[in-house]
């Protein structure tokens, strides 16, 4: 560096904002103190320089340091002007810092300007609270004998003072640290031969862009080039040293005030910038995690979809675990539907919807790919208090709904048992009482019938009594059917069964049904006399029908039965000519205790051929009944034989 022109020095915190220079710089760019407040080194740093700067920032130890770089300096009011300018890096703490040296490029008209500024040689110290020196310019190097990369890392207390003066001014930079003033000093500097040179110094501090303490920038000037300067008027010399002489001295308490006034204010915009910047970061932190719960809450929003929807109902933003299941691209189709579009809803359901827009909270369920959803849509208004997109909260109810369907049934259910209860203590009241009314009777008279003179009376009263016994079991029996087959514990056994005889055993058990003179005549058709079926379940399907023939015929009237194997059936069917059943009613016949209107004053309970029909349903066979009123039933059975069933699996029977 040359020392013909006066050299400039700006410090730049970590984030490239001025924080210290010297009186050389404002008269080098023309600015005042209170303009160059919070500027950047872009902003007073050619930009090619500048640049370099923040390249050279990520990796300092990595980097050339001092190198001097000839440029075009600019001026408050643009004009251009040649500097040479060499950027030095160094770390306050654990902050990167910069020193820009910033010298005019020696030529006349530069010759003539360095005579208006008079400079004078000027050591640039910067170093850290402990004292150790981060940078000096080549100047400070050369007065002392060091060279620049040498001299980092020395103590200047320990290494550049006399032992008597290190205590002293060790306290004075604490001060500087802990009040952050400025100092101004004379002192003794050892050089690297152990000579003693007195420097007046200037000593101020360097803060971070947290407002932190981190270095220190002392500018000092030979005591002898002061004296040498005195011929000189003294504006530069009078900035930096803190003579005896009242001129120079009230010249450097002004500069000081002046340094100390900026410094304030560096300060204080520093700490304005700080307060923004946590208030900046608290708000963007604040921001970021509403983002991400929104984002969360919309993507994790259980069995459905969260949607926003602009006036034309397409869609602005959706989200949500069901995304996948709901297209609602379609929802924004307007106009005619083509061939391959098809809305998603109907129209009157985004009619419906759109009813949000006008500032209304809308609720109403529809039906997607065989789901169900419940919409919530509700009005989003903006800083103008007006609506231009409305919230759309889509909710699976599916399981919801097959619970509620399954709730109503089951309550139908209960409700059809309570009916069923009601009706059995109802129609046993009625059922019990006339065969126990017979047999009590019956067996009253017989008590009173003695001698070989009432042996008719007898039988007649003792076949009364069989009959209303007969007629108790059926009714019980009919009502233990119902309840194993209203909780499905009716289990199929197949087994052999001879049809004719399994018939002729059954028809002697009916003997005691019959009234005076009825007939029952049965005949087989065919040689094959062996099927697989249950005899439980076959017992009872022909004990019901022919009781029914016997029950709905007059005296002396004749029932006809016939049975028949075919290859893979059995054949059965029982015909009396009996009351017959009405035509309007032959279509409720099978229902749970129904009876025909001509059947009202004829015992009986009504389950009877409900009951066989489930039976005959589980054997997986059909039944069928041709019936004209007083003159005769037909009814037809058709029961499958050799039916292979799964192992555990018998016919289910639903009710």
């Amino acid at each position: 560096m040359k020392q013909s022109a006066a050299e400039g020095v700006m410090i730049f915190n970590d984030r490239d904002q001025v924080v210290l220079i010297n009186t050389v710089v404002n008269q080098l760019l023309g600015y005042d103190h209170d303009e160059l407040a919070g500027m950047t080194i872009g902003q007073l740093v050619p930009r090619k320089v500048s640049k370099n700067n923040q390249q050279a920032r990520p990796g300092i130890a990595d980097q050339p340091n001092g190198a001097s770089v000839p440029s075009t300096g600019i001026k408050k009011k643009g004009s251009a002007f040649p500097v040479e300018i060499s950027l030095h890096h160094f770390h306050g703490g654990d902050k990167p810092l910069t020193a820009a040296f910033m010298m005019e490029s020696v030529d006349a008209k530069a010759q003539k300007r360095a005579k208006s500024i008079q400079p004078d040689p000027v050591v640039f110290l910067i170093m850290d609270k402990a004292g150790t020196i981060l940078l000096m310019n080549t100047y400070g190097c050369k007065l002392l004998g060091w060279d620049k990369e040498s001299i980092k890392g020395q103590n200047w207390f320990e290494d550049f003072l006399p032992g008597r003066k290190r205590q002293q001014l060790h306290s004075l930079y604490e001060k500087v640290f802990r009040d952050g003033t400025i100092k101004n000093y004379q002192t003794p500097v050892l050089t690297e031969k152990g000579e003693e040179r007195s420097i007046a110094w200037t000593a101020a501090v360097i803060y971070d862009s947290t407002g932190t303490p981190v270095a220190t920038l002392s500018t000092g000037v030979e005591a002898t080039e002061v004296h040498a300067g005195r011929k000189i008027a003294g504006p530069l010399l009078e900035r930096i040293s803190p003579l005896n002489n009242n001129k120079v001295e009230s010249s450097v308490n002004e500069q000081t005030l002046e340094l100390v006034d900026a410094l304030s204010k560096v300060e204080t915009i520093s700490r304005e910038l700080r307060v923004q910047a946590q208030e900046r970061s608290a708000i963007e932190e604040k921001l970021a995690k509403i983002q991400r719960l929104h984002d969360t809450m919309s993507h994790n929003f259980p069995n459905g979809v969260i949607c926003v929807l602009n006036r034309e109902m397409r869609n602005v933003l959706m989200d949500g675990k069901d995304s996948n299941e709901i297209d609602l691209t379609p929802l924004g189709m307007v106009g005619e539907k083509t061939e391959n579009q098809k809305l998603l809803f109907t129209m009157e359901t985004l009619t419906q919807l759109k009813k949000a827009f006008d500032g209304k909270s809308v609720f109403c369920e529809v039906k997607v790919k065989d789901k169900d959803y419940q919409i919530t849509s509700v009005p989003l208004f903006d800083t103008k208090n007006k609506v231009n997109e409305i919230l759309c909260v889509i909710q699976n109810i599916t399981e919801r709904k097959q619970m509620e369907e399954g709730l109503i049934k089951a309550l139908e259910k209960e409700k059809e048992l309570g009916e069923l209860k009601s009706r059995f203590v109802t129609m046993a009241s009625h059922e019990f009482r006339t065969p126990l009314t017979t047999i009590l009777s019956s067996t009253f008279l017989l008590e009173n019938y003695a001698g070989q003179n009432y042996e008719k009376e007898k039988v007649v009263h003792t076949n009364r009594i069989r009959r209303a016994v007969n007629n108790l079991t059926l009714i019980l029996n009919e009502f233990l059917s119902l309840e194993k087959l209203e909780q499905n514990k009716v289990q199929v056994v197949r087994a052999d069964v001879n049809i004719p005889e399994y018939i002729q055993d059954t028809l002697s058990e009916m003997e005691v049904v019959k009234r005076d003179r009825q007939v029952i005549e049965y005949h087989h058709a065919g040689d094959r006399a062996i099927a697989r079926l249950d005899h439980h379940l076959l017992w009872s399907i022909v004990t019901n029908l022919i009781s029914n023939s016997l029950k709905y015929s007059k005296a002396g009237d004749k029932v006809e039965i016939t049975s028949a194997i075919e290859p893979d059936s059995v054949v059965l069917t029982v015909k009396d000519n009996g009351i017959g059943i009405p035509s309007d009613e032959q279509q409720f016949i099978f229902g749970r205790f129904y009876r025909a209107r001509n059947a009202a004053n004829i015992e009986g309970t009504g389950l009877g051929l409900h009951i066989i029909q489930k039976y005959i349903h589980l054997l997986q066979g059909t039944i069928t009944f041709e019936s004209q009123l007083d003159v005769g039933t037909l009814f037809t059975v058709v029961l499958p034989i050799g039916v292979k069933e799964v192992p555990g699996e018998g016919p289910s029977l639903k009710l």
